[in-house]
C-alpha cells in the first residue's frame, strides 16, 4: 500500500484548481501610469509670466493616452481667467500666459497621465512657478501736434512696448472721458482707434480721451490721455479748406467758396485744417464726412 503525504495531497488540489481557473483569474490588476512635468525651454527666463511647460507619462504595463491639467492661481490675482478645473488634452507641452497684475505672484501647475485602460495617476506631477509681470507701456504718438480743436470725430494713434516683449501687448482700451466701461478695444496689431459723431452723445466742448494697453498677462499700462476742445457740426454741407499755409491769391479763391456755399445752401460747416492746428490725420474724416449730404475740397 502507497501512502500519500497531506502536504503532495494539498498540492495536486491547488495545481487542479489553478488548472481550471479562467484567464482572467490570472491576471495582474492594471497599474496607474505615472506622470512627470517641467520647464520645456531651459532659455526661458523661469520667473517670467509666459511659461512653456512639457510634461509626459509612463505607464509599465500599457500606454498612456491623454493627460488632464490645471492651475491653481495665486489668490492675489482678482479675476483671473485660468480655467482652474482639470483640463482635458493629449499634448505634452503648452505655453500659459499666467496673471499677473500684482507685480508678482506663485501659481501651481498640476497634470496626471491616464493609460489605456482608464487608470489616472493618482498623485499627479506638481510644480509650483513663481512669476513676476512688468507693465506694458503706452504712449499717444506725437500728442504735441493732435489739433486744440476737432469736431466729434478724432482719431488717436498710439505707440506700445512692454519689458518682456513688444509681442506681449494683448489689446488697447481707449475710452472718452469717464465711459471706460463703453471704451473701444482693439487688437495689439491695430495702433489706431477712431471716435465719431455718436461717441461724443452730444457733448461737447473740453473732452478726454484715455488709453491704456493689455499685456497677456492681464497687467495695464498707466493710463495717458489728451484733452482737447469740441465743436459740434452745423448744416448739411461740409466745406474742408486743407491748405496749412496760403500761396499768393489764395485769400480770393478762398473767399469764393465760402461766399458761393453761404449764398447757396446758407448755413454750412468749416474745417479749416490750418486753424484748427495739427496734423490731418487726426481728423476722422470717414466719420467725420458721414454726417454730411455734401463735402466741398478746397
Amino acid at each position: 500500500m502507497r501512502f500519500v503525504s497531506l502536504a503532495a495531497v494539498l498540492a495536486i488540489i491547488v495545481v487542479t484548481m489553478l488548472g481550471c481557473a479562467e484567464k482572467d483569474d490570472l491576471a495582474l490588476p492594471n497599474l496607474p501610469p505615472e506622470t512627470y512635468v517641467s520647464v520645456a525651454d531651459s532659455v526661458r527666463n523661469p520667473t517670467v509670466y509666459i511659461q512653456d511647460l512639457s510634461w509626459w507619462g509612463d505607464d509599465k504595463d500599457g500606454e498612456v493616452v491623454s493627460y488632464e491639467y490645471r492651475w491653481f492661481i495665486d489668490p492675489s490675482e482678482p479675476a483671473s481667467t485660468m480655467d482652474t478645473n482639470w483640463v482635458f488634452t493629449e499634448e505634452t507641452r503648452r505655453v500659459f500666459n499666467l496673471p499677473v497684475t500684482q507685480g508678482s505672484g506663485t501659481h501651481r501647475f498640476e497634470v496626471r497621465a491616464t493609460d489605456d485602460d482608464g487608470a489616472v495617476d493618482p498623485s499627479p506631477a506638481r510644480l509650483t512657478v513663481p512669476v513676476v509681470n512688468n507693465p506694458p507701456e503706452v504712449m499717444i504718438w506725437h500728442e504735441a501736434g493732435l489739433p486744440d480743436t476737432t469736431f466729434p470725430a478724432i482719431l488717436i494713434k498710439w505707440h506700445g512696448d512692454d519689458p518682456e516683449g513688444r509681442e506681449t501687448i494683448m489689446s488697447y482700451k481707449a475710452w472718452l472721458d469717464g465711459a471706460e466701461d463703453d471704451a473701444i478695444v482693439v487688437s495689439a496689431e491695430d495702433t489706431m482707434a477712431s471716435f465719431g459723431y455718436q461717441s461724443f452723445a452730444g457733448r461737447y466742448g473740453e473732452r478726454t480721451v484715455y488709453l491704456v494697453a493689455i499685456d497677456s498677462g492681464c497687467d495695464t499700462s498707466e493710463v495717458v490721455s489728451h484733452t482737447w476742445q469740441v465743436k459740434d457740426i452745423d448744416g448739411e454741407v461740409l466745406l474742408v479748406d486743407d491748405r496749412t499755409t496760403d500761396p499768393p491769391g489764395y485769400a480770393i479763391t478762398d473767399a469764393f467758396y465760402r461766399g458761393v456755399l453761404r449764398d447757396c445752401v446758407g448755413t454750412y460747416t468749416l474745417l479749416d485744417i490750418g486753424l484748427f492746428r495739427g496734423r490731418s490725420y487726426a481728423h476722422n474724416f470717414a466719420e467725420l464726412f458721414s454726417n454730411f449730404r455734401l463735402v466741398v475740397m478746397t
